[in-house]
């Protein structure tokens, strides 16, 4: 996988009522959760007795009022980082796993952090989170997520989405566009406004045992072959599940992107010029357009991170370490026509399998 595989530990009978044939696939699990607040909380605690490592990404603090409804109860941990409380909170009780924080934006979290997840779980308080997180990150690397979001009075869902099946733009219209960098934190009161979710803790909590239950599902690799919600509403006591459809005119091409192509200089004094060489000998005279994590180039890019390799020209001599790569960077591209896609690896102590992209 990469460099930095992501390190297992020892179980001992944490695993107990998972069925035997599952259990070591679920022992050897990796996942991404991306949101820590009052579904996300939960969710890293259940997780954290089955599987080996979790890595949870969240740029927000602890406010005293997330004590109402997330896991952060303690009053010292009102001031830290909701990934990094979780990360020692969790290891301090359950020494199999290692919990990594990363509390930054979502959108500045290197490709690699996805890739060498096994299962993706998201619990975003935004529609763009959302799209960034299941149609621009997971879907490309083949990664399937599983999404949860609460609702009044007492409404939860989950969803599963399966890489190249229906993704969370399909069912998409165009209030969701014009509502894309609207965020939903659970603040109490504010849902009058339409702000807002004031989900309880026992509704996070219930959010997240569901996606739990579902993620070892995937990890003992019981995928289903579309995408599905489980949709909840306790007030009426009512149940519903369906599939969901994949749409014809989704902005998401759901393209599964296999090629993988390894940089054969050492990170530590890559160019610009050494990524545009490795690019061009791939795609020969075709131009291409490259994808970047939020936060690289920000003189150089338009937002989103998109850039076409010959804006990169004019920086061909300029190391990546120097313009804030890092090694756990990786490079979405494909041509203009969009039948070549591949990604680029900073890691080169290992063979990478190359394939034709899908």
């Amino acid at each position: 996988m990469s460099t930095e595989t992501l390190s297992m530990k020892p179980q001992t009978d944490l695993l107990r009522g998972i069925p035997v044939a599952d259990q070591e696939p679920v022992r050897r699990g990796r996942v991404l959760v991306v949101g820590a607040g009052n579904i996300g909380s939960w969710l890293v605690v259940l997780l954290a007795p089955l599987v080996s490592v979790i890595r949870v990404v969240d740029r927000d603090r602890i406010e005293a009022r997330n004590r109402a409804n997330q896991f952060y109860s303690e009053a010292a941990a009102v001031g830290q980082f909701k990934s990094d409380y979780l990360a020692r909170w969790t290891t301090e009780r359950y020494p199999n796993v290692k919990v990594e924080s990363r509390p930054i934006d979502l959108e500045h979290l290197p490709l690699g952090e996805f890739a060498d997840a096994d299962v993706i779980a998201g619990g975003l308080d935004s529609l763009r989170g959302r799209q960034v997180l299941i149609a621009d990150r997971a879907c490309p690397l083949g990664k399937t997520v599983v999404d949860g979001g609460v609702g009044e009075p007492l409404i939860g869902r989950v969803h599963v989405f399966v890489p190249g099946a229906a993704c969370v733009e399909c069912a998409w219209g165009p209030q969701h566009y014009r509502e894309l960098n609207a965020e939903y934190p659970c603040v109490p009161g504010a849902a009058a406004q339409g702000v807002a979710t004031p989900a309880p803790a026992l509704l996070g909590a219930t959010v997240a045992g569901m996606m739990a239950a579902e993620i070892v599902n995937i990890l003992a690799g019981r995928v289903p072959k579309e995408s599905r919600e489980l949709h909840f509403d306790f007030f009426n006591r009512r149940f519903l599940t369906s599939k969901l459809r994949r749409a014809s005119q989704c902005r998401a091409d759901h393209a599964i992107v296999k090629e993988q192509l390894r940089l054969e200089v050492p990170f530590a004094r890559a160019t610009v010029g050494d990524v545009l060489q490795c690019l061009c000998a791939r795609f020969q005279t075709e131009p291409a357009t490259l994808m970047l994590r939020g936060g690289l180039l920000l003189d150089s890019i338009a937002p989103g991170g998109i850039v076409s390799s010959s804006e990169l020209e004019p920086l061909s001599s300029q190391r990546l370490a120097d313009l804030g790569f890092s090694p756990r960077d990786w490079i979405r591209a494909q041509t203009l026509d969009g039948e070549q896609r591949v990604f680029l690896r900073f890691e080169n102590d290992q063979a990478v399998e190359t394939r034709s992209a899908t």
